[in-house]
């Protein structure tokens, strides 16, 4: 048996990339009743001390050739004792516009307790529309924080998969978008030619995400950013590209 797990950063397609593996055949992606395929997730229903005894009886209960699942860094599993001790293939996908990422991410999560919608029904046209926030001082308390540190979260995900792992395929939440997407290290791995029509509008996103953000209060948050974060030599240009999106 084949066994593999999704993973990146949140809100850069890999719901959408788990679903599609899970309808082709010969493949059994394991849930454990998660809307979004990850069964190990903070937000699951079942949390586990040891997940790996309910991973082994799910693998044992595999008919199938392909048995997968997605997961987060932060997820009661280890993804690198995934990779390095039980055998899993790894598929990245990462979205290289990181406050994209980031907003849709802090969007969707908030919107999902705040005003009852399907954060996946429209999800690049959740945020709010209100009055315009001109100065960091009128951000909810704890607002400018909880981004700044999920924005330096994200990017040091992005970092170490970029630098720090081996023999993994990483794909980019702007490749999978584009028409009739596909992808050697999919096609190769489950020996079938797969291919992504999302029709996914991505040019219009950043402006619904931050409608009510004023560039004065992005550019703050990002120099914050860039003062602390320290970046070395070997960061890929995307991720130093993103945190100066708002700079003027």
């Amino acid at each position: 048996m084949n066994k593999f797990f999704i993973t990146g950063i949140p809100r850069s397609g890999t719901t959408v990339l788990t679903k599609t593996l899970s309808k082709l055949d010969n493949v059994y992606v394991y849930k454990n009743n998660n809307e979004f395929f990850e069964p190990f997730g903070q937000g699951s229903t079942k949390q586990y001390l040891d997940p790996y005894q309910p991973l082994i009886e799910a693998e044992e209960q595999c008919n199938s050739k392909y048995f997968g699942f997605k997961c987060f860094i932060g997820d009661t599993v280890d993804i690198k004792k995934l990779n390095q001790e039980l055998g899993y293939k790894p598929f990245v996908i990462i979205r290289k516009d990181i406050w994209k990422a980031v907003f849709s991410h802090y969007v969707a999560k908030t919107a999902s307790f705040r005003e009852n919608i399907d954060i996946f029904d429209r999800s690049s046209t959740l945020h709010p529309n209100k009055d315009i926030i001109n100065n960091t001082n009128e951000l909810r308390p704890g607002e400018a924080n909880f981004l700044k540190l999920s924005y330096f979260k994200t990017l040091k995900i992005c970092y170490d998969f970029e630098t720090q792992w081996k023999n993994i395929d990483i794909i980019y939440f702007e490749d999978l978008i584009k028409p009739n997407a596909s992808f050697d290290c999919l096609n190769e791995y489950f020996g079938q030619k797969i291919i992504f029509n999302l029709d996914y509008d991505d040019s219009h996103e950043i402006n619904s995400y931050i409608l009510n953000w004023s560039t004065s209060v992005l550019n703050a948050l990002s120099n914050d950013l860039i003062n602390t974060a320290v970046i070395p030599d070997n960061c890929p240009d995307y991720i130093k590209e993103s945190m100066y999106k708002f700079i003027k």
